[in-house]
Order: C-alpha cells, then structure tokens, then sequence
C-alpha cells in the first residue's frame, strides 16, 4: 500500500535527515486538526482517498506521556497516528475515523510506534501557513506548535530532500511511502 505523507521545511531543517527516493525510513506520523475524529464500528484501516487525503480508522488510545487531552493516537493496523486536535478530547478505547494529511513528526516523548516504508516518490510544494497554534507539553518543557499549511497540490518532482529546489524555498515535501 503507498501512503503519502508530508514534511513541512522547518521540520526537515529541525529534525530530519537527507532521503532519497528508494530509501526505507522509520518515522513516526501524526496528523493535525480542527475537528475531533469521528466515533463508528467500521474497521481498522487505511484508505488513500486522493493523492494527499487519507482515511484513517482504529482504536483511539492515549500514551502515557501525555498531560493534555488534545493529543492520542490512532491504531490503523498498519501503523499508528499520532492525531493533534484544536479543540474537543480523544475518547481512548473507541473506534474512531479520521480524514486528512499525515505528516512526518520527530518527537520520541510521545512514544508512537513507527511507519516503516520504502521512498517510492517524492514531491516539493511551495507553502503558506494558514493558521498555527501552541499546546502544552510536560512542566519544564516550552510549548509546542502546530502549523496549517496551504501548498500548492501539483508538486515538483525531486530525488532528494538535498535537491536544490528544496533547500533554497519555503514549503513542504510530500513522499509516497510503500507499506
């Protein structure tokens, strides 16, 4: 099954490192927004609706790292998503149903298992941000911060996250990940 998910600039710049087209990468993914998820009986499960727009349905759960209702995970089966909401709370142990873009996510806290997939394709979008929020995280620990991103949806074609296209403008990767 290919996946897409995405990676905003500033999250490469932060935390991620070089992929190539053909590499297998090991990351963890979650998805941003305004709405809760939907309650239902349906499935476990993935289903690519469009090339960006993914179901996604599962048991709802919340990791033990979390100080906040606004953040729980999604077991689809054949991987997990970590899902960020605005407003609203997770309902832990219900099956719940998902739609949007999955985004690549580098925060180990969070203790979310992994997507392993190959790099079938890759794209770069030109971005602008449409609208960012903070959350709280663990005493100590500064906020962190969402961002809602409109791109441009016919990407560039690349090899790389080092293609020069990429590293010299604002915006956002998209990679198909076979899983």
């Amino acid at each position: 099954m290919n996946i897409p998910i995405w990676m905003d600039r500033g999250a490469y710049i932060c935390c991620g490192s070089r992929v190539d087209v053909g590499d297998t990468v090991t990351w963890m993914v979650h998805a941003n927004s305004d709405r809760a998820p939907s309650l239902t009986h349906a499935s476990a499960g993935i289903q690519v609706l469009n090339h960006d727009i993914t179901e996604i349905i599962g048991p709802c759960w919340v990791p033990p790292s979390v100080t906040h209702q606004h953040f729980f995970v999604i077991d689809a089966g054949v991987f997990h998503v970590g899902v960020m909401i605005a407003s609203g709370a997770s309902s832990p142990g219900s099956t719940v149903a998902w739609r949007g873009r999955l985004w690549y996510w580098d925060h180990a806290e969070m203790e979310i298992p992994p997507l392993v997939g190959q790099v079938r394709a890759m794209y770069w979008h030109p971005t602008t941000i449409v609208k960012e929020w903070t959350y709280p995280r663990a005493p100590g620990k500064k906020p962190g911060r969402h961002r809602i991103i409109d791109f441009e949806e016919t990407g560039i074609p690349i090899a790389s996250t080092e293609d020069p296209t990429a590293i010299t403008t604002g915006g956002a990767f998209s990679f198909v990940i076979e899983v």
